[in-house]
Parts: C-alpha cells; structure tokens; sequence
C-alpha cells in the first residue's frame, strides 16, 4: 500500500542575536518601559523585539523580552512562536555555579512562548527569561554586555488549492458542433442521402434533414 504525505502548514523561522549593552544602565528602567530592536523580516511581516530588565513577577525582577507585530494581518491572524536563550561567553567561567531558571522555577537556560496576532502592534507578551540577580551572578555578562539569542518561527500561508480529480470540467464540444455538421455536409462522410437542386447533386444525411424538417422523416 502507497504512502503519500503533504504539509498541513508552512513555517519560516529567523534567528536573530541580540547583545545588550550597557547592562548596568538598563537595570534603571521603569517597569512599563522597553527597548525596541530594529525591524525584522520574518514570514512576510515585519516584528520588534522588546527588551527589559524590568519585569516584576512574584515580587522579583525578570530579565524579559517580547515580540511585537508591526503591521496588521493580512487574514484573521498570524501565528507565531517566540524563543529565547542566552549565549553563554566562551570565557565564561560560571564562578558562582548559577543556573538560570525560567518562571516556572525549573532549570532551564531558555524560555518560549506562543501566540496568534490579530492587529498591528500586538505584543506576544513578555517571556521571563530568568530572575536579573540570577543573570548577575551567572557569568553570561561580560565587560556590561551580555547576548541573547531569540528564534521566531511564522506560520505561513499556503496557497489555495483546488482539487481537480472529482470535478467534473465543463462540456464545450457543443459548441463547435454547428462546425462539425457543416464538415460533415461539405465532405459528404457518411452519407445517406443525394439530394438534386436544379440539377445539382447534394449528398446528406436522413437524420440530419430528419431533425430540420418532418417531410424527411419517411
């Protein structure tokens, strides 16, 4: 027995590394602040990514980003998903043996979230990446800079399919039929019949004449 398989859906995911810099001045933002990166190109839209160093959950300040959607959907929605981790150094020597958690409270260097985008400008909402006086004590910052490596994956749209194999195409024959008859007539193939006009000999068909005129159909 055959197998056949087809995509149901179609991705586009982008990779993108962002390096903060400057750490240690960021820590002085408002908790309803952000920075915006530079437009990305990603599954035919256009997204921010938004960083802060600010967000309060159970009391603690997160390190944080979301992702933004720039200009409105050209369906209902689109759907993506947004992950981030960060790119430990090299050189990092992890001295004080930190391991980042995510909100969770499980071990986990990285943090993800999923969302379907209905308007320009919706957020995904933020992804607490990990506690900020975790990240401090983690050796991932390096001279007051530390990277972050964000994925963004987009469900495209496929395009419209029509299936052909149960459709019936429409019937065009009838009409060249008036040409067919005349060739028929002009050929004289298949003929049944000779008329005479004013001496003149015609070769046709009985039906033919039958279905123009009742006097043929003797």
């Amino acid at each position: 027995m055959g197998v056949s398989s087809s995509n149901l859906t179609d991705a586009a995911t982008a990779v993108h590394m962002f390096k903060i810099n400057g750490y240690s001045a960021t820590r002085t933002m408002g908790r309803t602040d952000s920075l915006p990166s530079k437009p990305l190109a990603v599954g035919g839209y256009q997204w921010q990514v938004h960083y802060t160093p600010s967000l309060v959950v159970d009391g603690n300040y997160w390190v944080a980003f979301k992702l933004v959607l720039l200009a409105a959907p050209r369906r209902d929605d689109v759907k993506a998903a947004f992950r981030c981790r960060p790119v430990r150094p090299p050189s990092s020597s992890n001295s004080y043996g930190t391991r980042l958690r995510d909100a969770s409270g499980s071990d986990n260097d990285e943090a993800q979230i999923s969302h379907a985008f209905k308007r320009a400008e919706e957020s995904s909402g933020w992804v607490p990446l990990c506690k900020r006086n975790a990240l401090e004590k983690s050796g991932i910052i390096m001279e007051d800079s530390f990277t972050v490596e964000c994925t963004v994956t987009v469900i495209t749209e496929l395009p419209d399919t029509v299936t052909t194999a149960n459709v019936l195409q429409p019937y065009t024959g009838s009409q060249s039929l008036h040409h067919h008859l005349g060739e028929l007539l002009k050929n004289g193939t298949g003929s049944d019949v000779t008329l005479v006009v004013s001496g003149e000999s015609f070769a046709a068909h009985k039906a033919i004449l039958a279905s123009r005129s009742p006097v043929f159909m003797a």
